[in-house]
């Protein structure tokens, strides 16, 4: 385990990015900066619209791990385990006027190639992958 301490305050902070509807966004990265930008609203309004279109409101954490656990089972009856000592967490966290959803992965990238055939892992990817773009982050990843 480690911590991240943001350069500026000296505190600890989580990684990530919160983008609001006003089009503020906060951005911690792992290395300990952190910056605040706007994102334009038509950005933001396309952001939800790819969310929407990919499905993300409509998977839950419950849907996702039923899969992962139907595909871990084996032709013969037996069950695959697999395990990963050290990864990434990721939360997707949206919400719309009429829609809100909240999801979360670990060792999603590990999942991903286990699992390729579940179609709401890369529904997650993708959508980690967007909401990076539309913020300018997309590099770092």
């Amino acid at each position: 385990m480690f911590s991240v301490v943001s350069k500026t305050s000296g505190k600890y902070l989580v990684p990530g990015i919160d983008l609001y509807a006003d089009g503020r966004c906060l951005i911690r990265r792992f290395d300990g900066t952190e910056r605040e930008k706007r994102v334009a609203p038509s950005e933001l309004s396309e952001l939800l619209r790819f969310l929407d279109q990919s499905g993300f409101f409509g998977m839950s954490n419950f849907l996702i791990d039923s899969k992962v656990k139907a595909a871990q089972i084996l032709p013969g009856g037996g069950i695959r385990m697999r395990s990963v000592t050290d990864a990434n967490f990721i939360l997707i966290s949206a919400r719309t006027t009429s829609k809100t959803n909240r999801i979360e992965r670990y060792a999603l990238d590990e999942e991903l190639e286990w699992y390729p055939e579940i179609a709401e892992l890369k529904a997650m990817r993708d959508a980690f992958r967007r909401v990076h773009e539309v913020v300018g982050e997309a590099r770092r990843w």
